[in-house]
């Protein structure tokens, strides 16, 4: 038989075991609720002040330059000059780079050569030959619809094709400007070393990296210029054509790249700015970079 509580008044009667079972579910619901209860406040105390913690602690210094072997006496780059090259290459190779267009007509056709730090190796053909390409495509950029076939490779390390490199390895500059009309030369340079140079590192020494580009291309003298286009009234406030693509190569060397890859940099100048442009990529590969050039093939008179 099933002992029967005796003291219920009102309605039927119910064992005793289903009232401890229904106390002791009644117990479980409470410590469940308070447990809640308990963590949500906690939660809610502790992410602040964990927050709070970190933001008070002092941001991490600089990642420590690797030691410049090529100087002698293990010296840290980066006690030299703000755009001393970190990441150093000493040989740029390719073999059999073929760029196949989505119609099947080859770009770029067995292209094999070899580029070494402190040189400067140019690139000649007419328009129409493939030279945009096969620069893309060392810059790890593979033209929409193509394939590529090939190796490039860094002082024997082999490149992914149409991989994304660090612009602290490869700085590419491109046939077309792509500057603001707006700011000057300064400023277009400062705005690049704010967005490509690492958060770790201070506004200060990233404007100085920039300041350190306009000097290694001659650009000082003109950096409060405005860069300027065909609409804007005083032609004398503008920089000239030249001095745009020397503007472009201080965005590409403000990352202190080991290899500089420039895409018809010569075209559209006069031949006084010509041999200022081939003068500044002779100091910039002299600095010991990897500098690679496609320009136009000359005529028998220039």
């Amino acid at each position: 038989p099933i002992p029967i509580s005796g003291d219920c008044s009102v309605s039927e009667c119910v064992p005793n075991s289903l009232i401890a079972a229904m106390n002791r579910n009644r117990l479980i619901e409470k410590i469940t609720v308070y447990g809640c209860w308990t963590l949500a406040m906690l939660l809610v105390v502790a992410l602040p002040m964990l927050l709070w913690w970190n933001l008070r602690k002092p941001m991490p210094p600089a990642p420590v330059t690797p030691l410049d072997s090529a100087g002698g006496g293990g010296r840290l780059l980066g006690r030299r000059k703000s755009t001393a090259i970190i990441n150093r290459v000493c040989e740029l190779r390719f073999e059999g780079l073929t760029v196949t267009a989505g119609t099947g007509r080859r770009i770029v056709s067995e292209v094999s050569g070899v580029a070494h730090a402190g040189e400067c190796l140019g690139l000649m053909g007419p328009s129409g030959s493939g030279k945009t390409s096969f620069m893309d495509v060392v810059a790890g950029i593979v033209p929409a619809g193509s394939t590529c076939t090939g190796k490039v490779t860094l002082d024997g390390r082999r490149l992914r094709l149409g991989a994304s490199y660090p612009p602290s390895l490869i700085a590419y500059c491109q046939q077309n400007d792509l500057l603001p009309v707006t700011m000057s030369a300064r400023e277009c340079v400062v705005f690049a070393a704010l967005l490509t140079l690492p958060t770790a590192m201070d506004k200060e020494e990233k404007i100085k990296r920039a300041d350190d580009a306009l000097a290694e291309v001659n650009l000082t003298h003109i950096q409060s210029s405005i860069v300027g286009d065909a609409t804007t009234l005083a032609a004398a406030a503008r920089v000239s054509g030249g001095e745009r693509r020397r503007i472009s190569l201080a965005k590409g060397i403000v990352a202190a790249p080991s290899i500089l890859l420039c895409d018809e940099v010569t075209s559209g100048l006069d031949s006084y700015n010509a041999f200022q442009m081939v003068k500044t990529l002779k100091t910039l590969a002299l600095s010991g970079r990897v500098v690679v050039q496609t320009i136009h093939q000359p005529s028998s008179r220039a």
